[in-house]
């Protein structure tokens, strides 16, 4: 029997964070939920999603911070991270989240389609 797929979902605010996790709970997968970067960390290290969606724009840590932290972890180093910013279309901000190594990134708002299909790309 296969293991149910786990996608962490980092994002500080409720309304988005509950949107995504509603749609990915739609399409089978597993969700983990974390609100801010030093969240996300610790839900990453402790439950080893298998797929990030990662804000970059939180408190406490933000998700670039994040992301290079979990590059640096054994752990976590291979699993896909795919920022989610309303920063996307600039480009410091996509050369940011590319350079701190996220796999791709998704504007806001969210284009659930698209995302629907980077996060499959992704996983397969």
């Amino acid at each position: 029997m296969k293991q149910q797929t786990i996608i962490l979902v980092a994002e500080d605010s409720d309304d988005i964070r509950l949107l995504l996790k509603l749609m990915l709970e739609g399409k089978g997968y597993g969700v983990v939920e974390a609100a801010n970067g030093r969240e996300a960390v610790a839900a990453a290290t402790r439950e080893r999603p298998d797929l990030i969606l990662m804000d970059l724009n939180m408190p406490v840590m933000d998700g670039i911070a994040a992301t290079r932290y979990l590059r640096e972890q054994p752990e976590t180093s291979a699993v896909p991270i795919i920022a989610v910013t309303a920063h996307c279309s600039e480009p410091s901000w996509r050369a940011r989240a590319m350079d701190a190594g996220c796999v791709r990134c998704v504007g806001k708002p969210v284009d659930f389609e698209l995302l629907g299909s980077l996060i499959s790309e992704e996983l397969n």
